[in-house]
């Protein structure tokens, strides 16, 4: 059975998101774990930025909400991936973004 998670979002919320690749430079490398969870953040960062540039200059109109989709095994990581730089952003819209969007991938993955 293959899951397809989708989030619908705003432009703003997605140039928020689109912070988080910079935790990437916090992780420990050495840890299995985080090998993943960096190697995963590659792909979906590559998905994210295109559809940010789409949106910024493209023919999408960035006032309105647009569909993310993320297979389970994504949604899963990335979930994971928000919830560690959480403790690396300060406090404002970026931090509440990241938060509310792993509380809708959390809810969405159970």
């Amino acid at each position: 059975m293959n899951h397809v998670l989708k989030l619908r979002i705003t432009y703003g919320q997605l140039a928020a998101l689109n912070q988080v690749w910079g935790y990437l430079d916090f992780l420990d490398e050495t840890e299995p774990e985080n090998r993943a969870i960096i190697s995963m953040a590659r792909k979906l960062a590559e998905k994210l930025v295109k559809k940010q540039v789409s949106m910024q200059f493209g023919e999408q109109k960035k006032d309105k909400r647009h569909t993310l989709s993320f297979e389970y095994y994504q949604a899963y990581f990335f979930e994971m991936l928000l919830r560690r730089s959480l403790n690396v952003f300060p406090e404002g819209y970026g931090q509440t973004v990241i938060h509310n969007i792993a509380n809708e991938l959390h809810r969405q993955l159970r």
